[in-house]
């Protein structure tokens, strides 16, 4: 479920206002069933309708999800969020509990590939699938150490590539949400005009 998403006017049957450059702050509440890790994102549209940026949100508070979009010229804009369900980040919950214990070492191994593997059907630089590609064939070998092999898995590289192409199940978006970007002085001219 997605609700309380801000900024909104009137639950985004008016527009919210911006200015030119502003960092606007979007703050949602975003939950679902289950213990299973969720991704969230806000997906900025310029006035033409074009993406034209997306912002994954980082958790704040319980269930609440905020970020930073910032559009670049005046017009009316848009943006939408999109939540899905992250079953790298709910593996690599998983797995660094039970490797470490010895807890179905290679059905943990076994699942975290098969995620990777998905990965690798995405449009990626010849580099990052042989990244992958290498981090998936050491978490299959059951020749080395569950230490070593879990060390393939969380490797920052790793990490940096599934951040940035996350695996999403059961994607749900609400919006698009409304607002006015102004010319900066939108924010201190109006005082002038009063006076």
């Amino acid at each position: 479920a997605i609700t309380e998403v801000s900024p909104s006017v009137l639950g985004g049957r008016r527009p919210a206002a911006a200015v030119v450059d502003e960092a606007v702050r979007v703050r949602v509440t975003c939950f679902r069933e289950g213990h299973n890790t969720l991704g969230v994102a806000a997906v900025l549209h310029d006035p033409d309708g074009k993406e034209h940026s997306r912002v994954f949100l980082n958790p704040d508070g319980i269930d609440t999800w905020a970020g930073i979009i910032r559009p670049n010229e005046i017009g009316h804009w848009t943006f939408t969020i999109e939540a899905w369900g992250d079953p790298w980040r709910t593996w690599l919950q998983r797995a660094n509990i039970k490797i470490p214990a010895g807890l179905d070492i290679e059905l943990e191994f076994t699942e975290g590939a098969l995620l990777l593997n998905q990965a690798l059907a995405f449009e990626l630089p010849a580099a990052t699938k042989s990244l992958l590609m290498a981090a998936t064939t050491a978490m299959r070998n059951t020749s080395l150490p569950p230490s070593v092999r879990l060390a393939a898995a969380v490797d920052p590289k790793v990490a940096t590539v599934i951040t940035e192409n996350p695996i999403r199940e059961q994607l749900t978006t609400s919006g698009p949400w409304p607002f006015n970007v102004q010319r900066r002085r939108a924010l201190f001219g109006a005082w002038y005009e009063f006076f």
